[in-house]
């Protein structure tokens, strides 16, 4: 399958832009000026078994940081994420024994939920990494992705652990870009955060 088409399948559950539109509820931006003109309605917003595309949902997101004219969106939606924003397999992870386990998990099934990105598992010594890596090269809005995908898993993993995300030493982000002009305002409320890595992944 080309990518062009790949793109326009609707693989991304609704779950993830109604916590947009919450987001920007609370910003003074109604649901009806997001969607406005754009190709998910308010009626198939309250329907959970809709599902977008990457195409609309990459729309909807820059129609959101236009409204918003925030850089930092994609740290406060990976804030807000809850594990129960992905489904069964929120559910899933959540259930877990251990944090192997929830990170087995995630990486094996995160497709079902993230169908244009893959998780890696990667083990050394005491330490493990979960890596994110896009499925194709995207043109824009990459670093809004991994940053609400890698602080979402950060937050969903200190809640399976009862911690708070700005006391978990063991924890670390890592971006492969370098650092933006906008983190120094959020790093209090985050775990510690390296740029300028090989990889994008959760430590």
């Amino acid at each position: 399958m080309r990518v062009s088409q790949y793109l326009q399948r609707p693989t991304i559950a609704v779950a993830y832009l109604q916590l947009l539109v919450e987001i920007l509820g609370e910003r003074g931006i109604s649901a009806a000026t997001l969607l406005a003109g754009m190709p998910v309605t308010e009626a198939q917003l309250a329907q959970p078994e809709t599902r977008m595309s990457a195409t609309q949902w990459t729309r909807l997101v820059m129609r959101a940081l236009e409204l918003t004219g925030d850089p930092a969106l994609g740290y406060a939606y990976g804030l807000r994420m809850r594990p129960t924003s992905h489904g069964v397999l929120g559910y899933a992870v959540m259930s877990s024994p251990t944090v192997r386990q929830a990170l087995e998990l995630s990486a094996r099934y995160t497709r079902v939920r993230q169908a244009h990105f893959s998780l890696h598992l990667v083990e050394e010594g005491p330490r493990a990494r979960l890596e994110v890596r896009e499925r194709f090269p995207l043109p824009v809005l990459r670093s809004f992705f991994y940053e609400n995908m890698l602080l979402g898993f950060a937050r969903g993993h200190a809640v399976l652990l009862g911690r708070d995300l700005r006391d978990f030493p063991e924890l670390e982000i890592w971006f492969d870009w370098p650092e933006p002009a906008y983190h120094a305002a959020w790093a209090d409320r985050l775990p510690r955060v390296r740029f300028g890595q090989p990889v994008n992944a959760l430590c």
